[in-house]
């Protein structure tokens, strides 16, 4: 073997090694993320669906691989391998073309343009096959020495790849042209008949209103989300390939540098411009904040509570990390004694507005159901799903079949199932949840569907008519037994200091099993309402340390009142109970 051949296995091993431990770092989350707006399904019909028009195959294939996105160290693997396939692509058509001159940068930076298109979750990964398809087509072309067979190969190509990828023939057509005119080839002017030969099948699914906009069908639009603005890099990334192949014709005839060490100097600082340039555009298109909720996101997907917790949050700024924060308190059990001495945004942090995002309506269906409200989490679970561009999400169709078994709607929680069971990911989950189907015994005694049926016993299709206050009041009548729904209602009462509710709630429900034993917070608040009554503090279960806690707390205020020092020194000793909130806090 050639030590030019091993150096460039070497130098590409590396390359793929310092990529996806790159990736891994910087990305992984969002792999995670990207696996759930679609369902890979293993049947004859989703191959036929995709299959019966242009585009559909790579869109197949794209949903192939990203189905393994849901396990660590497959999505950035993945995506390096798609990088190394375009990048040595480029390298074979450049050395082909211009042998004397090595240009890593030109090898690199259509993989690193994609990567960076790749970051925003609306662009799709069938962009990235059509790419790699473009470049080997255009490997095959250029070795084909007859051009009485090589333009009707271009020819046949572009049909084809039209059906495997859309637009992407556009590319190979213009590049085939410039070759042959640049080769000063017999056919040279025959080539352009490529154009509107190639173009044909386009305009023909465009004329028959199949295609839908022309946007779609003639430019790279058709690797986004169509309802979406799209990214001007992606245009970027095709127009490289074209610049870069016709760069490496004109640099064809370079006979190589007059001085040895620029020959290996030249390639190095030219990787080293290429890395510096993927990592200093990553700030650009991976948005921290975007990235931090996708975390956050897959965190509550596996519900690991704890990791959630420890990461960077800004829940006194940011609605929606305070959310995730307290759902995942209350997932712990500890809303009620944690939530007041966290950083928190008010009470708009336990349940965020709904702005009809996938991500907000999967974070309020998680909401709702950890609280026992069956019927928003399922109305934020299908609005999650028809908001995504593939009006499809695994995670919120396992949210669908427990809710509609909670329900007794087994013909919907079937339909589900069914498509379920042939993805990879899900079908075991399906299976589990199947023998649910038409056994409402079984629902009744399990420990999750079962306690959430009762939570909907005494309720009348919550839907959020009068608030999420008044469903959470619903829920605590029809379940006593309901923890999250009284912590979730009673720390809403606290944050907005409404201690005239929180009593009533209180008075009615202090001896539900759902307050066994009284959240500490609920105890302080119980002080406040009865300050004077130290009888109704034992009754509704005020314990004799937070008793003499706050006689401490009292003393200190009465001390130093009027004192400007007064709330450095309760914080101290105070800082996180409900009376210092209710005095400093607003």
């Amino acid at each position: 073997m050639k030590k030019s051949i091993i150096i460039n296995i070497i130098s590409w091993l590396g390359i793929s090694l310092l990529l996806f431990f790159y990736l891994e770092r910087q990305l992984a989350f969002h792999y995670f993320y990207i696996e759930q707006f679609r369902l890979f399904r293993f049947n004859q019909d989703y191959a036929l669906q995709l299959f019966s028009h242009p585009g559909g195959i790579s869109e197949y294939i794209a949903s192939f691989l990203i189905q393994y996105f849901i396990h660590p160290h497959i999505g950035p693997l993945i995506m390096t391998c798609l990088f190394l396939c375009i990048g040595i692509g480029v390298q074979n058509i450049w050395r082909k073309l211009s042998p004397n001159l090595e240009m890593p940068l030109a090898y690199l930076m259509p993989g690193i343009l994609l990567l960076l298109a790749d970051m925003d979750f609306n662009h799709h990964l069938e962009g990235i096959l059509a790419y790699a398809s473009v470049v080997w087509i255009l490997n095959l072309y250029i070795r084909i020495r007859s051009p009485f067979i090589r333009i009707p190969f271009m020819a046949i190509a572009s049909w084809l790849l039209f059906y495997f990828a859309g637009p992407a023939f556009e590319a190979v057509i213009l590049c085939a042209i410039f070759y042959e005119f640049y080769t000063k080839s017999s056919f040279k002017w025959y080539s352009l008949l490529l154009l509107p030969l190639g173009i044909f099948p386009a305009c023909w699914w465009y004329q028959t209103g199949l295609g839908g906009e022309a946007r779609i069908v003639f430019s790279p639009d058709a690797y986004f989300n169509p309802r979406l603005v799209l990214q001007p890099i992606i245009y970027y990334a095709w127009g490289a390939l074209l610049l870069i192949f016709i760069l490496a014709c004109l640099c064809g005839k370079f006979k190589g540098f007059k001085k040895k060490w620029m020959t290996y100097t030249s390639p190095i600082l030219q990787i080293i411009l290429a890395g510096w340039f993927l990592h200093n555009e990553t700030k650009t298109y991976n948005s921290p904040t975007l990235y931090l909720v996708k975390e956050l996101d897959y965190y509550a997907r596996t519900e690991q509570w704890d990791k959630l917790l420890s990461a960077p949050l800004r829940s006194d700024k940011n609605a929606m990390h305070a959310c995730f924060q307290n759902l995942a308190l209350a997932q712990k059990g500890i809303l009620a004694d944690k939530a007041l001495s966290l950083k928190q945004v008010g009470a708009d942090g336990l349940w965020i507005a709904w702005n009809r995002s996938t991500t907000a309506s999967t974070l309020l269906s998680d909401v709702y159901y950890a609280m026992g409200n069956v019927a928003l989490a399922q109305r934020m679970a299908f609005e999650g799903m028809i908001s995504s561009e593939w009006t499809v999400n695994p995670r919120l169709l396992t949210r669908l079949v427990k809710t509609n078994l909670i329900y007794g709607n087994h013909a919907v929680a079937g339909k589900y199932i069914s498509m379920l069971e042939d993805t990879h990911a899900y079908k075991e989950q399906a299976v589990a949840l199947k023998r649910f189907l038409n056994n409402d015994e079984a629902i009744d005694k399990d420990p999750e569907l079962g306690f959430k049926r009762r939570c909907i016993a005494k309720t009348d299709g919550l839907a959020q008519i009068e608030g999420v206050p008044y469903d959470l009041l619903q829920i605590i009548a029809s379940n006593p037994e309901c923890k999250t729904a009284f912590e979730y209602l009673g720390i809403f009462c606290l944050m907005n200091k409404d201690i005239i509710p929180f009593n009533q709630l209180i008075e009615t429900y202090h001896n539900a099993k759902g307050l066994s034993p009284m959240p500490v917070s609920f105890q302080e608040a119980i002080i406040l309402a009865h300050e004077g009554d130290t009888a109704a503090w034992t009754r509704l279960g005020v314990t004799p340390q937070v008793a003499e806690r706050f006689r401490t707390f009292k003393q200190t205020v009465l001390q130093n009142r009027g004192s400007a020092a007064l709330p450095n020194k309760l914080h101290t000793g105070f800082g996180n109970t409900y009376w210092y909130y209710y005095m400093f806090k607003k």
